[in-house]
Order: structure tokens, then sequence, then C-alpha cells
């Protein structure tokens, strides 16, 4: 392989690994809030016109996102963000679009976890006095938080191919290096060495989160070994 490669694979690397932490960390952060209100949002359904609403529309928003192709939504995105002030070439234009995509991605398995919870200890709450956000925060996140973890490798996962997607369109990280050297100047062992390091990001994650998952499980007995 040249020495041009070599020496831009390192910073490449630590651009998509900076873009993916940046961008998971905002997509969990916005994307379980989502969730949950998306979840609350269906419990009365008969209460006030206006919320009833706004927690459809909410969803339908959330759910055509969803159901856009991924790099329309990318490309989309990234049109927007560089009409912010910020630097187009940077880790805040790239990182953006992708945090959408976590969000609704998170947002969307939230709600799922939230309606695996069991109802008895939501109603056992909700008898004692708790209101809607009480019993989000002290009984739905606890119980499903398993699930939650769970859920943070697959969208982790998918945020290192999103990013190597938004690299080449923007020519920069892994995904930008791999255009540059393996699609453009056809070098088949750069385009397989690149792969490989992707393919170790999102295991990584996955592995990660299914173990931290399995950790904080209080459903299952202890390990035995």
């Amino acid at each position: 392989m040249p020495g041009n490669f070599i020496d831009a694979l390192m910073p490449s690397f630590g651009a998509t690994l900076a873009t993916v932490l940046v961008a998971g960390a905002g997509g969990i952060m916005t994307g379980i809030p989502l969730g949950m209100a998306l979840h609350m949002a269906r419990w009365r359904p008969a209460r006030a016109g206006r919320g009833a609403i706004g927690g459809w529309l909410a969803r339908l928003a959330v759910h055509g996102i969803r159901s856009t192709p991924s790099i329309v939504v990318l490309v989309v995105a990234m049109t927007l963000v560089h009409h912010l002030p910020i630097d187009p070439g940077g880790l805040a234009a790239t990182a953006l679009p992708l945090v959408l995509l976590s969000a609704l991605f998170m947002a969307r398995k939230t709600d799922a976890a939230l309606d695996e919870v069991d109802q008895d200890l939501v109603e056992a709450a909700r008898g004692m006095g708790a209101d809607d956000w009480q019993i989000a925060l002290g009984v739905l996140l606890p119980e499903s938080r398993p699930e939650l973890i769970s859920a943070m490798g697959p969208a982790l996962a998918a945020l290192v191919g999103y990013s190597a997607l938004a690299g080449a369109i923007g020519g920069s990280g892994l995904g930008g290096l791999g255009m540059r050297y393996g699609y453009h100047e056809f070098l088949p062992e750069a385009m397989l060495a690149i792969a490989a390091i992707l393919l170790a990001l999102a295991e990584s994650a996955l592995t990660a989160a299914f173990f931290l998952s399995r950790r904080f499980d209080r459903r299952r007995g202890p390990d035995l070994y």
C-alpha cells in the first residue's frame, strides 16, 4: 500500500471514531427522552386534544423519517447543516446529521422497550399517586435499562456505517479515505483494510452493548462462571 495511505489512515480512523462517539452520545441523549415522550403520549389519548394530536404528529414524523432511505436523510441533513455557522469540514458538520439518524433509531427502540415493561408495576406506581414522569423515570426507565443498553449496540454499529457514508460524501474519515484510495485509485488492499477496521468497530460496539445489557439485567440469575 502507498505511504500516503498509511500516513492518512490513523487521522482518518480518529476522525471516524470521534464522529461515531459524538453522534452516538448525542443520539442516545436525545433519542431516549424522545422515545419516552412518544410512549407517554399514548397513555391517555382521550386527554386534551392538542396533546393527543401533537403526540400523533411526533410519532408520524419519527416513523416517516425512519422509513426514508438513510442516504436521502443523510444528504438532506448534511445540506441543511452547511447553512449553519459552523465549519463545513469539521466534526460538528459531520456529526449533527448522524445525531438525527441515531436519535430516531433510539426513540423507536426506547418506545418498544417501554412497551415490554410489566404494566402491573406501572399501575401500582399510579395507584400510589405517581404522575406520568415519575412513573417514566422511576419505573419504566429502570425496568427497561437492559433493553436500552442492548439497543445502543446496533445504534453505534449503524453509526459506523453512516459515518463512513458521510465521510465518502464529504471526503473525510475512513469513508473519504476509502473513496480516494479504494475507488478512485482502485487499490483493493486499501479498501479491504478500511472495511476490516469498520467491521471491527461495529462488532466492538455490539459486543460491548451485549455484555453490558447482561450485566444490568436484574431478571437474570447470577452467572455461575
